[in-house]
């Protein structure tokens, strides 16, 4: 008999997402999967429309509605890990959408592969019309290797730092004291899916399409440019600075997070979300990759939000 009173726990994040929740939450009531789930609406407590659109959808016994203060994301992630009850966790923003196998489709390989993550891909749609990522996967594979995993998603490449693409065994979670930086100073979903290739035993890639992102004018940056170059920073400097001390050496490529750093800050800037403060924001983020580069990180732990994330940080991966 199972320890978990559901197969799938969806943690659903609703944040100012009131025209798009609906389509959300229908493609979960729409999917081929006839075992358990719970559906845990996490709701910002500052989007009244977030709560009328969500209201019809609280008929349905499995959803469950909670409201959170969304100024902290990791917090609202944490707390979705900690109350969920399901064999497996799955985590989606409320202005996407699943397609109709996808809770099968990662369910069903993560079963009988006796997978800790099930990595799936999924479509981009930006004004109506869905279209493949520039990276998907052709073919079912596995890899073993957890550095090449990790060092994978530091690439930003072959995997990217969503979780809405990726099944999460709990007790795989919960074993490794696994969780997101408690803080908005770090980009909590690229750090806590790093730290979760780090540590899994078995990771399975699928080529289904189980997930549709939607792009729209709010989905290039929910924050500041400036603000933005400066939580990548740190969310760099803390993995790097982690895997220094835990001797995973070779999950992070200095060289890879360069690259990653300038096509991030060339995004930005296309998008004008660096306003007015372009050279300047890049001249300091230059001068602190310069100290990632070689390891000293006295300049970062002087500050109390890097050091907050670190000690959010110090029990993940024990057993």
């Amino acid at each position: 008999m199972s320890d978990y009173p559901y197969e799938i726990s969806i943690i659903v994040l609703i944040h100012d997402v009131s025209a798009y929740i609906s389509r959300c939450l229908d493609s979960i009531l729409k999917q081929d999967f006839d075992k358990p789930i719970e559906v845990l609406l996490l709701v910002d407590a500052g989007t009244r429309d977030d709560y009328l659109a969500v209201k019809p959808f609280l008929k349905d016994a499995r959803f469950k509605q909670y409201s959170l203060d969304f100024h902290n994301p990791g917090k609202v992630r944490n707390f979705g890990l900690t109350i969920a009850k399901g064999k497996y966790i799955y985590i989606i923003d409320g202005d996407d959408y699943l397609r109709p196998r996808c809770l099968s489709a990662l369910y069903n390989k993560a079963e009988k592969e006796n997978s800790d993550i099930v990595i799936a891909n999924y479509y981009i749609e930006r004004k109506g019309i869905k279209r493949q990522p520039f990276i998907i996967y052709l073919k079912d594979k596995h890899i073993f290797d957890h550095e090449k995993l990790a060092r994978m998603l530091y690439r930003d490449i072959k995997i990217r730092g969503y979780t809405w693409n990726k099944l999460f065994r709990k007790s795989f979670l919960d074993r490794h004291h696994l969780k997101f930086l408690n803080n908005r100073y770090f980009l909590e979903d690229f750090s806590f899916c790093f730290l979760a290739l780090l540590y899994a035993e078995k990771v399975n890639f699928i080529k289904d399409f189980v997930y549709v992102y939607v792009h729209h004018k709010n989905s290039i940056s929910r924050a500041e440019g400036t603000r933005r170059i400066n939580r990548f920073v740190f969310t760099f400097a803390l993995l790097r600075l982690y895997c220094q001390e835990k001797q995973f050496k070779k999950a992070t490529k200095i060289n890879f997070f360069e690259k990653k750093f300038l096509l991030f800050t060339i995004a930005l800037q296309s998008h004008k979300t660096l306003k007015g403060k372009f050279i300047k924001t890049v001249r300091n983020a230059s001068k602190a990759i310069k100290l990632i580069k070689k390891e000293q990180f006295d300049y970062f732990k002087e500050d109390e939000h890097f050091n907050e994330g670190y000690l959010t940080y110090i029990d993940i991966g024990k057993k």
